[in-house]
Formats: C-alpha cells, structure tokens, sequence
C-alpha cells in the first residue's frame, strides 16, 4: 500500500474527490499503527486508533481494516476435499503414498481449525470494538450535550452583559448629568461666595465710614456743647431788659 493506492481507496470507498487534502496520510495511519501495535505485537482497537490519529473517522477506520488486515490471518477457508487429480494420483501410486492423504487432511484439519479459532478471537475483537464504538458515540453525544449546555450558558451570559452595557451607559449618562449639576452649583456657590466677599468689602467701607462719621458726630457735639457754655456765660453778664416804664421815660 503506497499514498496513491490509499487515494484511490478513499475516494471509490469513501467518495472523498481531494484526499490529498485529507489531514493524515497513509505514512501518518501506517506510523501511528505500527507505534500503537508495537509492531503488530499487541492488539489495538479501532476507536483508540482513532483517538490517535483524528482526522475524519471513516478515513481512519478504512486504514485500520487494511493494516489490521496486514497483520491478522487470512480469510477462513472452507474444509477441503480431495482433488480429482489427487484421486488420479492415488490410484497411480502406492498406498503408503495414499495413507499420506490422512496426515494431510488432519495438517488441513487443524489448520482449519486454527483459522476458526482466529476468526472467533476476529468476532469477538469485532465486537469489542464495536462496544468501544458504540462508547466512544456516547462520549461525543455527553461532549454534544455539554458543548450545548455551555452555548446556551454563553448566550445567557452574552444577553446580561449586553443588560449590563446598556445599565453602564445609563449610569455614565447620569454621572454626566449629575457631574454637570454639581459644575453649575459649584459655579452658582463660587458667584454667591464673590458677591459675598464684594458685600463684606463694601460693608467694610460703610462701617469705616460710619465711624468716621460717628467720631465727626461727636466731635461736633462736644463742639456745640462748648459753645453753648460760652455763650452762657456770656448771656449771664448782659444787662437786664428794660421795663415798660423805663421804656416810656426813655420817650419823654
């Protein structure tokens, strides 16, 4: 068996028109076989070759019956009868040439019987194989099932985030729009906290003025009041106002 051989196998088997495409090659199937058997020294079953190999399964399994093949016994034959020119050949010789026949039959007996204990230990390797099929299915159907489980988890999970997103865009909207009152109070504070300090100067001068003008007050008080003592003072020392009888003497 050579690549071109497998080809021409996998694609009137299989009906794989590019099997040079194909991910192993015939070198691949052989080598991972010969590693697998030990060199055809212990058995290797179908679904673990598989397991090793990859690839498509059909593709692995078509190399497997050719080298496994290779490496068991050949197909089972019918009992064999004696030949007529055996007969021919008997009748033409001694009988001890003719009880020869009796150690060939049983050599042919046994070798027989040998094939039928092969082909038993064949069935039972068939049906082995087919249980570890059969499990190697069930596996990939739990992987299925699991893989599915998980999807459906992804998508649950792919619609909150997408809940989410649209929840932190809400909230960013809102930071913005609380970010942008909170710059306008500060802003409204800051003019308040200005007109204040303006007030509080303006105040200031007021109050320097009114006690400049508290001080001029009492300035002038104590001023006026001084002036009303003097000029006490000088009313005290003025004549008393005539009388009306002084009055009319003074017109005579």
């Amino acid at each position: 068996m050579n690549q071109q051989n497998f080809n021409s196998l996998l694609e009137t088997e299989l009906g794989i028109t590019q099997p040079e495409k194909m991910r192993n090659s015939w070198y691949d199937y052989e080598t991972a076989f010969m590693e697998l058997t030990n060199n055809r020294e212990i058995p290797v079953t179908q679904t673990n070759f598989h397991r090793s190999v990859r690839g498509r399964y059909e593709c692995a399994a078509l190399a497997y019956q050719y080298l496994s093949n290779r490496s068991g016994d050949e197909m089972l034959t019918p009992a064999l009868s004696k030949p007529s020119w055996f007969e021919s050949y008997v009748s033409s010789i001694t009988k001890i040439i003719d009880s020869s026949w009796n150690d060939i039959e049983d050599q042919i007996s046994k070798a027989i019987q040998e094939k039928v204990i092969v082909a038993d230990a064949l069935r039972l390797e068939a049906e082995k194989q087919k249980n570890d099929l059969v499990d190697y299915i069930n596996e990939l159907n739990d992987e299925i099932e699991q893989l599915n489980i998980e999807t459906k988890q992804i998508e649950y999970l792919t619609k909150e985030n997408a809940k989410f997103g649209d929840l932190l865009q809400k909230c960013e909207q809102e930071k913005r729009s609380l970010q942008q009152r909170l710059d306008d109070l500060l802003s409204e504070r800051q003019q308040h906290i200005d007109q204040y300090d303006s007030e509080k100067i303006e105040h200031a001068k007021l109050l320097g003025r009114y006690e400049q003008l508290s001080t001029d007050n009492n300035i002038l008080k104590n001023m006026l009041s001084t002036e009303i003592e003097i000029g006490k003072d000088a009313y005290g020392k003025l004549p008393a106002p005539l009388t009306g009888e002084q009055h009319a003497h003074l017109d005579d």
